[in-house]
C-alpha cells in the first residue's frame, strides 16, 4: 500500500478539529476527517502525518527533507506552504504553543527579540514568497524524478483566498478550518491531483 505524507502547518494539522480539541469533541458533524484525512482516504493511501501547529516553511522542508531517502515509488508527498513571514524563531512566551516542534527547529528567545526579529520579514514578504516557492517546486521536480506522486500547494500568503474559505468555514472565533473548510480544501487539493493526472 502506498502512503501519502502531508507536510504543513496549522492548517493541515487540523488545529480544532483533532480528538481532545474543544471543538471536535463539541462538535456534531457526522464526518470528523481533516483535509488530509479525507485525501488519504481518496488516495488509498496510507496517510502520514508530518505536520506541525505553527510550522514554518523552514520547519516544513525540513521535515520533507528529513524523511526524504524514506519516499518510494508511488508514495504521494503533498507539501502546503505557509505565509512566508513565519521562522523559526519564537518568543519564550510562546514555548507552549509549538508543542511539536523538534527541539532543532525552535529559536526561543525573549518576546520583544522575537518581534523585532520578524518585523522585518514582513517588509520582504514578496521575495520570502517567492525564495520558498523555488525551493519547494524543486523538492517536487527532484521526488517525481525518483517516481513519487509530489504535490507542492502554495499558500499564497493567503489560505482562505486561495481556497476561497469563508466565514462559515472557520471555526467560530478562531480562526482555522472547522470540517466543513476541510472538506472544501479537500476538494481543492483532488482537484489538483486529478488534473495533473489527465495531464499525463
Amino acid at each position: 500500500m502506498s502512503k501519502a505524507y502531508f507536510f504543513g502547518d496549522s492548517f493541515i494539522f487540523g488545529y480544532g478539529c483533532r480528538p481532545g480539541d474543544k471543538f471536535y469533541e463539541s462538535s456534531n458533524e457526522p464526518d470528523k476527517r481533516t483535509m488530509p484525512q479525507i485525501v488519504s482516504s481518496y488516495l488509498g493511501a496510507e496517510f502520514v502525518d508530518k505536520t506541525g501547529y505553527g510550522y514554518s516553511n523552514e520547519a516544513i522542508t525540513y521535515s520533507i527533507i528529513e524523511l526524504m531517502s524514506s519516499f518510494e515509488k508511488g508514495d504521494y508527498v503533498l507539501m502546503f506552504g505557509t505565509h512566508s513571514t513565519k521562522n523559526i524563531f519564537m518568543g519564550d512566551d510562546k514555548e507552549h504553543v509549538y508543542y511539536n516542534w523538534p527541539d532543532q527547529l525552535k529559536f526561543i528567545i525573549d518576546p520583544v527579540k522575537a518581534d523585532e526579529v520578524r518585523e522585518p520579514w514582513f517588509e520582504f514578504k514578496d521575495k520570502f514568497y517567492s525564495y520558498w516557492q523555488n525551493i519547494y517546486k524543486g523538492i517536487e521536480s527532484e521526488l517525481k524524478l525518483r517516481g513519487v506522486k509530489a504535490y507542492y500547494y502554495t499558500s499564497g500568503n493567503n489560505w482562505y483566498k486561495d481556497y476561497d474559505m469563508r466565514e462559515e468555514d472557520k471555526i467560530k472565533n478562531e480562526g482555522h478550518w472547522n470540517f466543513k473548510g476541510h472538506k472544501k480544501a479537500a476538494n481543492w487539493v483532488i482537484g489538483k491531483i486529478k488534473k495533473e493526472n489527465e495531464l499525463l
